[in-house]
C-alpha cells in the first residue's frame, strides 16, 4: 500500500492506527474509477449454477427475504423498482478486470483474501443492520450508499427472530459516511453496519477472513496425525491408584507434556496452516487442468511466451523452516532445498511473471519441474 494507491495514509499507519481496530473512511481513493462489471454482466453470473448469489429483499414477510441462486433471467423482471440487492461472491474468480483490482490489496497477506463480492443495489436496497467475521473495504462502483456504522458486536449479539438472515435487534449508529464512485471504506471485523442505496448501482467488498482457530487446530490434528502411528499410546507409567475408576493427575501431567511437544513443533504448525489456507474456494469445482507438458515441452514455451500468468482461482502460500523451502498451491505441496525462497517468491507473489524473471531458472531442472506441475494443475498459464 503506498500513498500514490490509497490516497492520505500509508500502510504502516493503516495497520498501526486501522486494521481490526476501527473503520477508514477514504474518499476517492480511486480517482476516476469506472466500475469494470455492469449490473447486467452481474445478473448474467448470478445465472450461472457454478456462482454463488443471492437476493435480498427488504419490503415481505418476514421483513427480510433471501433467495438463493442460481436465478432464471425471468426473475429480474420481477423484482419491484427499490429495497432489494443483488449479490454475487467470488466475481474476481469469473471476470479478470474484477480481479485486477486486487493488485491494489497487495499490502495484505493473500493467503486471508476471502473473495470480492459485487453487489448491485435497487434504489433503497439494503441487506439490514448486521456484522461480519472478516475485514472489508467496500469500494463504491457506482451510484451511490450511506454507509451507518455502528458498536463491535459478539455471537451474543441479539438478532430479529423473524429474518431469513442475520439482522441484529438493535443498532446504535456511531459514524456515517456516503460513498460515491471511487469512494472506499474499511471496516474491521465485527463492527456492526448498514449499508442503504440512495442511488442504484454497484459496490466491490474486498473481503479479508482468517480461519477460526477450531479449524486451524481440526486440520492442525490431521497432520498431527500423520507423524503418529498406533506405536505411540498413551502413558501408562502410574497405575497404583486407591480407587480403579480414578484417572490420576499425574496421567494428565504426563499427556500433557506429550500434547506440548507436538505443539513445539513448527513444522506442523506451518504445513498445517499452509495447507487450509492455499486451499481453493470452491474446492468442488471442476478445476481448469487439461494440459499434460514434459518438463521439455514447458522450457520450449517458455522462451516463446511473454509471460506466465496465474489462474484467478489459484492461492499460493510458501514459508522456510529449518533451511528448507515449502510450498502450498491449491493444497499441494512442493519441497526445496535452502536457495529456492527467490523463484517460490516469484512465482507466488505476481500474478503476471514476465518470462524475463525466469531466465535465470531456465537451465535448473528443479525450477522447470516445479513451473511444469503448477502449469500442468491449472494454477498457471501461458499468455
Amino acid at each position: 500500500m503506498t500513498e500514490r494507491d490509497f490516497r492520505f495514509i500509508s500502510s504502516d499507519r493503516f495497520f498501526e492506527e486501522y486494521w481490526g481496530k476501527k473503520a477508514l473512511y477514504l474518499p476517492n481513493a480511486f480517482p476516476g474509477f469506472s466500475s469494470p462489471i455492469s449490473a447486467e454482466e452481474l445478473a448474467g453470473l448470478a445465472c450461472e449454477d457454478s456462482v454463488e448469489s443471492r437476493i435480498v429483499l427488504e419490503k415481505g414477510t418476514p421483513a427480510w427475504q433471501v433467495k438463493h441462486g442460481s436465478f432464471s433471467e425471468k426473475i429480474f423482471s420481477q423484482l419491484p423498482e427499490s429495497h432489494w440487492s443483488l449479490m454475487v461472491q467470488a466475481v474476481n474468480l469469473w471476470h479478470p478486470e474484477v480481479n485486477e483490482l486486487l493488485e491494489h490489496f497487495n499490502f495484505l497477506p493473500r493467503h486471508y483474501l476471502d473473495d470480492i463480492m459485487v453487489s448491485y443495489a435497487a434504489i433503497q436496497g439494503s441487506v439490514g443492520p448486521h456484522f461480519d467475521y472478516y475485514d472489508v473495504f467496500i469500494l463504491q462502483g457506482s451510484g451511490s450508499r450511506l454507509w451507518q456504522l455502528g458498536e463491535f458486536c459478539t455471537k451474543d449479539s441479539p438478532l430479529l427472530e423473524d429474518a431469513d438472515m442475520a439482522i441484529l435487534k438493535q443498532f446504535k449508529r456511531r459514524e456515517e459516511y456516503r460513498l460515491y464512485p471511487g469512494d472506499m471504506l474499511y471496516i474491521p471485523m465485527q463492527q456492526s453496519h448498514w449499508c442503504t442505496a440512495i442511488e442504484a448501482g454497484l459496490s466491490y467488498s474486498i473481503g479479508y477472513r482468517a480461519p477460526s482457530l477450531n479449524e486451524f487446530i481440526n486440520r492442525w490434528i490431521e497432520h498431527c496425525s500423520q507423524v503418529l502411528d498406533e506405536s505411540i499410546r498413551l502413558p501408562m507409567d502410574d497405575l497404583k491408584n486407591a480407587s480403579p475408576t480414578y484417572v490420576p493427575e499425574s496421567f494428565i501431567d504426563q499427556l500433557q507434556r506429550r500434547l506440548k511437544k507436538l505443539a513445539e513443533n513448527r513444522s506442523l504448525i506451518a504445513s498445517a496452516f499452509a495447507e487450509m489456507t492455499s486451499e481453493k474456494k470452491y474446492p468442488d469445482e471442476e478445476s481448469t487442468e487439461g494440459v499434460c507438458y514434459s518438463v521439455k515441452e514447458l522450457k520450449s514455451l517458455l522462451a516463446h511466451s511473454t509471460c506466465l500468468r496465474q489462474r484467478e482461482e489459484a492461492r499460493f502460500v510458501w514459508y522456510c523452516i529449518h533451511n528448507k523451502v515449502t510450498a502450498y498451491c491449491n493444497g499441494q505441496q512442493f519441497d526445496f532445498d535452502q536457495g529456492y525462497e527467490r523463484l517460490v517468491s516469484l512465482v507466488f507473489d505476481h500474478r503476471r511473471i514476465d518470462k524475463r524473471e525466469l531466465i535465470a531458472h531456465s537451465d535448473d531442472p528443479v525450477a522447470l519441474d516445479f513451473l511444469t506441475k503448477l502449469v500442468n494443475c491449472g494454477a498457471l498459464y501461458f499468455e
